[in-house]
């Protein structure tokens, strides 16, 4: 979660830094030729990393053959994407310098891709501070980078051939690390293995591109039928949102190689382990739900101004959706965990089908409301078909305390909407105040999860 945090906060930095050098025309380009080449990502990722991180969990000794391997089709898949870049760079008529721009951003994507599959070698065999650490330092050469450029008036592709060298250089670091740290690697091809990467990875890619679809359509479609206004205050209520993704982001780098494992050795400790973090999921998301929704026209007015006090009626119903994006993303590990993922991603596309069928129905007649309560049933939606696919290959597995939350959270926003009067400081403490009491008087949290909580925080704080 850390990671997570210091990396949109570094991404943010050179976002604000690179938009006062470049000024609105050469920041729309880059921006552009960024996201123009990041519609292409799932190609030369393609899952590759997910699969990996369950298979080396489960069979450390085979880290070599899926890296060595899984390298080489990641090669052929990265000529075949700054192909199809170029192509599409033709096609739609970009300049030379445009084209020279886009292509220079595609390099870099691709080297992202590279770096992300190596690291998650060290997420298989539960090595995070160190992938936390290389992200980072990825992150923090680009903001250096970036300044370096801007000190010598350098333009944009400068500012991408110095992130490009940057990354590179990571994902060099990165191997040398596997190597000295986790693994000697031996470099040995062998085509039928590769295939079968190439080939067992596609559930996973699928897996992806539905979430990364399933999470855009509702801004896509909203600005299609109702325009730029009405899509503005729905992003800015998404904008809030996203800002608590790096939890189950966290979460989800911690999941999946510890219940690999348990898969192979104790189905009834996965079932335990399933169950113990989405409590804590829905503990946090809750909690969270609760206080954004009673707040949400402070939040609004604080973070965009008054243009936007609609937004605030979107954030207060939207921000219910936090509950089931933050445990889907641990049951969705799960599912992979159980060798489920291809028929995880047929539920995902049912869950994106669902999300665009019912905003074609909404919104017309309520506009960005309705987007934002489709959010929430979509959400839930895909919550039920991941738990109801994962309770086929887990019998056993049940959601604890569902009911005492739903309580304390009803509890905690009707004291806190007779609060609201008061401000915000008293909105915001006396239902937190609330809620947690519920939890430790119904033992939702017990008394050893709370000793376990400060026996962890005081291992940070000595680390």
């Amino acid at each position: 979660m850390a990671m997570e945090l210091g990396i949109r906060a570094m991404d943010a930095l050179v976002v604000i830094i690179l938009a006062r050098y470049l000024a609105p025309e050469g920041f729309g380009l880059l921006a552009f030729a960024l996201s123009f080449a990041g519609l292409f990502g799932m190609l030369p990722g393609f899952g590759m990393g997910s699969l990996s991180v369950r298979n080396v969990a489960r069979e450390p000794e085979q880290l070599s053959r899926f890296l060595l391997n899984g390298l080489i089709v990641k090669t052929a898949l990265a000529a075949l994407t700054l192909l199809i870049i170029w192509l599409a760079s033709i096609l739609f008529h970009h300049s030379g310098d445009r084209q020279a721009v886009v292509m220079l951003a595609g390099l870099l994507m691709v080297l992202e891709t590279n770096v992300t599959f190596a690291l998650s070698f060290f997420q298989a065999m539960q090595q995070i501070n160190t992938m936390a650490f290389v992200n980072l330092g990825v992150r923090a050469g680009w903001v250096l980078s970036s300044l370096g450029v801007m000190f010598f008036h350098g333009g944009i592709g400068d500012l991408l051939g110095a992130r490009i060298a940057v990354t590179l250089v990571g994902f060099l670091v990165t191997l040398g690390l596997v190597h000295f740290r986790l693994h000697r690697l031996s470099w040995k091809l062998e085509p039928g293995f590769a295939w079968h990467i190439l080939r067992a990875s596609l559930p996973f890619a699928l897996i992806r591109v539905w979430m990364e679809l399933y999470a855009d359509v509702d801004m896509v479609m909203l600005s299609t039928m109702k325009g730029d206004v009405v899509t503005s205050l729905y992003a800015a209520s998404q904008k809030v949102l996203r800002t608590f993704s790096f939890i189950p982001a966290g979460f989800s780098a911690a999941n999946l190689p510890e219940m690999a494992r348990s898969s192979k050795d104790s189905r009834a400790e996965l079932v335990r382990m399933i169950a113990r973090r989405c409590k804590y999921l829905m503990i946090i998301s809750l909690g969270l739900a609760g206080v954004i929704s009673l707040t949400s026209d402070w939040i609004i007015s604080l973070l965009y101004g008054s243009a936007y006090a609609e937004a605030s009626a979107v954030l207060r119903i939207a921000v219910w959706s936090l509950v089931f994006t933050f445990v889907n993303g641990t049951l969705i590990s799960a599912i992979a965990a159980v060798d489920r993922e291809r028929e995880g991603s047929n539920r995902l596309f049912l869950g994106l089908f669902f999300s665009a069928l019912s905003n074609l129905a909404v919104i017309p007649f309520y506009g960005q409301i309705g987007a934002a309560a489709t959010t929430v049933m979509a959400r839930a939606f895909v919550f039920y078909l991941e738990l109801h696919l994962l309770r086929k290959a887990l019998p056993d597995l049940k959601l604890p305390a569902v009911g005492r939350l739903i309580i304390a959270t009803l509890a905690m926003v009707t004291v806190g909407w007779f609060c609201r009067p008061a401000g915000l400081v008293v909105t915001v403490i006396v239902p937190a105040i609330v809620y947690l009491g519920l939890l430790m008087v119904t033992r939702t949290i017990k008394r050893e999860e709370w000793s376990t909580l400060m026996k962890l925080l005081r291992w940070q704080s000595t680390s």
